[in-house]
């Protein structure tokens, strides 16, 4: 999936509610973090983990909002 020209993954674990979720910053290596939680706290925390990036960066990169 896609946000702001920014690729994340969302993973389901073994155990239950379990998530490995990962962004993918164009140019730079993935950036990941477990959780447990529903699939959307899980989509929440990847787009807020991307938000975040880009205002450390600068909002560099292309920009798709999907």
């Amino acid at each position: 999936m896609e946000y702001k020209g920014i690729r994340y993954v969302l993973r389901l674990g073994i155990a239950r509610e379990e998530w490995s979720v990962g962004i993918h910053p164009p140019g730079t290596s993935a950036i990941e973090k477990s959780m447990k939680g529903t699939r959307q706290m899980a989509e929440r925390m990847a787009l807020s983990m991307i938000e975040t990036w880009l205002k450390l960066h600068g909002e560099q990169g292309p920009k798709n909002s999907n």
